[in-house]
Order: C-alpha cells, then structure tokens, then sequence
C-alpha cells in the first residue's frame, strides 16, 4: 500500500510544507497542522496536494514526460501537471486540457520539473 502523504503551500511564507496524518490538529475554526515547534498552518486558505504514489510526484507538480501510446494515438513529449481528478491522478497541459491519466505515465519516463507555485 502507497503511503499517505500530503504537502501543503504556505501561501504567507511561501513555501512547500510537507505532512501527514499525525501532523494534523483540529482548532476551533479549522484544521492546522504543525510545522516545527511554534509554526502552524491553517489548511483552509492553502492549497493542499496528496502524494501519487510514483516517485516524489504530488498533485500541482510539473512534470516533462516522453512520447507515449494511447491505442494507435501518438502523444507528443512534453510538460503537463498532475491534478487529482474523480477516481485518480490525471496529467494536464498549461491551458487545463487533459492528457492522460497519470497510470499511462508510469510505464515511460518521466521528470519532475517543479510545481506550480515554486517554479
């Protein structure tokens, strides 16, 4: 079984902030997770991402991946971003259209190339 992993973008501070279950507090108004001894986040204004399961890749990550088939269809090399759709992960282009399920990317290569609020 894939672990459950999530990270979340401290819009204040900017920057990535990695957690998991364990990590999460519930307070009056929100859930907050803890992140050090005296920093917290609340997780209402910002964006979580769910670890995929494949490599280091989590939802709003940018990928380049290779050519690939879907049936006879040739798809192109180049750049998407992995979102989370109804049943899974799925790779979308910059103008929100969808590629591919992430499923058929797993069997070809593929880079991390950032996310979309760092790079």
């Amino acid at each position: 079984m894939r672990p459950i992993k999530f990270r979340v973008w401290d819009k204040l501070r900017k920057n990535m902030v990695l957690f998991d279950f364990n990590d999460i507090i519930q307070s009056v108004d929100c859930c907050v997770i803890i992140y050090g001894n005296d920093y917290y986040i609340t997780l209402e204004n910002n964006p979580i991402m769910q670890f995929t399961g494949l490599q280091n890749l989590y939802e709003g990550d940018k990928i380049k991946y290779d050519s690939f088939y879907t049936g006879d269809s040739l798809n192109n090399s180049g750049i998407g971003i992995i979102k989370f759709i109804e049943y899974g992960f799925a790779v979308y282009d910059e103008n929100d259209e969808f590629i591919t399920e992430l499923f058929d990317l797993g069997y070809i290569g593929f880079e991390i190339i950032g996310n979309i609020y760092e790079h």
